[in-house]
């Protein structure tokens, strides 16, 4: 039996919908390697979580979540030590960069002889340059990232032999999606952050009032102020509804109803929400964003290479042409179910993690 412990202290709420706090795509991804891993034999799965007026220790069919992460760094260095210890996994696996973290992995490894692997997210962790990282990095029995260029800035920059293990999608049996008639919207989800440029979607409904636009955008952590100015910039555009929360079951009814999907971000790893529209068929309209070029080369996105202009004019190419926003989002359906089906994430995962 091999014991596991995932180290992704947001990720409760994806367990207990009741609780209503943010959490993003790398909270889903482990959630759901987690899900169908616990379905094998021979895989004991444990989540270590931080305090939402949990139990400490709570049973979700064969997972486990433990109470475990503390604000106080001291506290974290010695209860939550305490608490993972007891937990006996095999492998610890962590998903994010928090430096505290760093540290409490470093301490699993050197001082108590535990191995860690480590998730790489978004291109944007591979810009760090402190010590920190990099012995953390260089540290971990396993480096994983989603896509060949994050592979290959490992390669370059750190020295790191690392696995890639593109994102899981979960693929329901009954895997038949509508193309609804009734499409009408144009679609934006995200957390308020700056890295994702929400306000050039603000723009592009002001600058579009024929149409109908909708945006999911969760407050970001210690983004208030940003998030109450979209909040009253949104509020003076009429054709733009915004909602702050939209429960996970919920989420792909949006999709469902959006003739298109905008993606803004200036850095991605692979966004969850790009591979919900793929799967709901909705085309996809990019700014920037196209992970080792594989939006373009399916045929799955029209991408304006960071060109605001030619963002417009790919914007109005996708309006006017239903044909072709029918095709896009076929090609998108196609390649999810083909290459980020739970079952072909799994099996690589497994082969992976067996040193």
């Amino acid at each position: 039996m091999l014991n596991i412990c995932f180290m992704v202290p947001k990720v409760y709420p994806l367990f207990n919908p009741k609780v209503k706090i943010v959490f993003g795509g790398a909270e889903k991804q482990v959630y759901l390697i987690g899900k169908y891993l616990s379905a094998k034999e021979n895989y004991k799965i444990n989540y270590a979580v931080f305090d939402y007026n949990q139990n400490f220790h709570e049973k979700y069919d064969n997972i486990e979540i433990w109470k475990v992460f503390q604000k106080n760094f001291i506290n974290l260095l010695t209860k939550s030590i305490k608490y993972l210890l007891n937990i006996k996994s095999d492998y610890y696996i962590f998903r994010g960069d928090d430096k505290k973290v760093f540290l409490l992995a470093l301490f699993l490894k050197y001082v108590f002889k535990k191995k860690y692997f480590f998730f790489i997210t978004t291109d944007s962790s591979l810009e760090f340059n402190f010590l920190l990282y990099k012995i953390f990095l260089k540290s971990a029995d396993r480096v994983f990232c989603q896509k060949k260029k994050q592979k290959e800035v490992l390669e370059k920059k750190y020295k790191i032999n690392s696995a890639i293990l593109p994102n899981i999608y979960e693929v329901p049996k009954d895997n038949t999606k509508s193309n609804k008639s009734n499409r009408k919207d144009i679609l934006w989800i995200g957390r308020s952050e700056e890295i994702k440029r929400p306000e050039i979607f603000l723009n592009l409904a002001l600058q579009n009032q024929n149409e109908s636009f909708c945006m999911i955008m969760p407050e970001a952590t210690g983004k208030s102020l940003y998030y109450k100015k979209l909040l009253a910039d949104g509020k003076k555009i009429k054709n733009l509804k915004i909602l702050n929360f939209v429960p996970n079951n919920e989420i792909n009814d949006y999709y469902l109803k959006a003739k298109i999907y905008v993606l803004t971000s200036i850095s991605e790893g692979f966004s969850n929400t790009m591979m919900e529209a793929m799967y709901n068929k909705c085309p996809i309209l990019s700014l920037k964003i196209d992970p080792d070029g594989i939006l373009e080369k399916n045929n799955i996105a029209l991408i304006a290479k960071d060109n605001i202009n030619d963002f417009q004019i790919k914007f109005d190419s996708l309006i006017n042409n239903p044909e072709l926003r029918d095709k896009l989002g076929q090609n998108g359906y196609n390649y999810i179910v083909k290459n980020h089906h739970q079952d072909v994430i799994i099996d690589k995962f497994i082969n992976y993690i067996n040193l």
